[in-house]
């Protein structure tokens, strides 16, 4: 009888350790497909983040560009001196 219940020590114990090591895979392999999918996410906010701030940098790029292609009057070392008097 002692053989007996020996082995059934032995099958309780591996099937704990079985269940339990079973239910930790189970949570790692859950909690790594949970963060592939948060990092996924961010990556795309992040891509389209970056773009929106790369297309706002064009905007004010064109805008410039036009604005200082823009022919303007010279400005006269009179207009200068009343701009400055002016101010003050």
């Amino acid at each position: 009888m002692n053989l007996h219940h020996k082995a059934l020590r032995h099958f309780i114990s591996a099937s704990v350790i079985v269940l339990t090591s079973s239910f930790l895979i189970y949570e790692l392999i859950a909690s790594d497909r949970a963060m592939n999918a948060y990092m996924r996410y961010i990556m795309e906010r992040a891509d389209s983040s970056f773009l929106y701030d790369k297309y706002q940098n064009q905007s004010i790029a064109a805008h410039l560009m036009r604005t200082f292609e823009a022919p303007g009057d010279p400005v006269t070392a009179e207009k200068r001196r009343a701009r400055v008097l002016r101010r003050l």
